[in-house]
């Protein structure tokens, strides 16, 4: 009988663990990479420290983790202004620091998308804004806008806070 064999079973058995071993690993290894990001000595850094010690229990092999600690350690990170108009026409000023622009202008414009924003021309959003010092800026001209605007602006603040280039976000909306 054809497709029979032991070796066919052992083979579908061992994809299927390698695909979940590996959608594991993929999880670990931004993890890891995230909590590198301020500082890739494990000593001076708890959440890179905990991000390690999940990968060593799911059996990530420790030459992997060398590897992305030192391709973090060597790759230039760089800081990035985008500028964007989210729903209802709030300015958003989305500061970041990555090592790759056009993974995060793309992530950024996806989220953007999903609620109807667009990413805006250099200057198209930054008058909106006073420089306080390096990372801090204050509205010069709030606006106000719906309850259902301001509720799909905050829901999109928080989305942008949870990629991981993203350090801080400003927006030109007085609640």
């Amino acid at each position: 009988m054809s497709g029979h064999s032991k070796w066919h079973r052992i083979k579908h058995k061992k994809a299927a663990t390698d695909s979940k071993r590996g959608q594991e690993f993929t999880k670990l290894t931004s993890a890891i990479v995230s909590a590198a990001r301020d500082n890739p000595n494990p000593d001076q850094n708890a959440s890179l420290r905990d991000a390690i010690a999940r990968a060593k229990s799911a059996n990530m092999p420790q030459a992997n983790i060398d590897k992305l600690l030192l391709k973090q350690s060597e790759s230039e990170q760089q800081s990035i202004t985008y500028e964007a108009f989210g729903p209802g026409g709030a300015a958003l000023l989305i500061l970041t620091r990555t090592d790759s622009a056009n993974r995060t202008v793309a992530e950024i414009r996806a989220i953007l998308k999903k609620v109807g924003g667009t990413i805006s021309e250099p200057g198209g959003v930054m008058w909106k804004f006073e420089a306080k010092s390096l990372f801090e800026y204050t509205v010069k001209y709030p606006q106000t806008t719906s309850p259902d605007n301001l509720q799909k602006i905050n829901q999109l603040v928080q989305e942008l806070h949870e990629q991981p280039d993203v350090e801080k976000v400003f927006c030109d909306i007085s609640e």
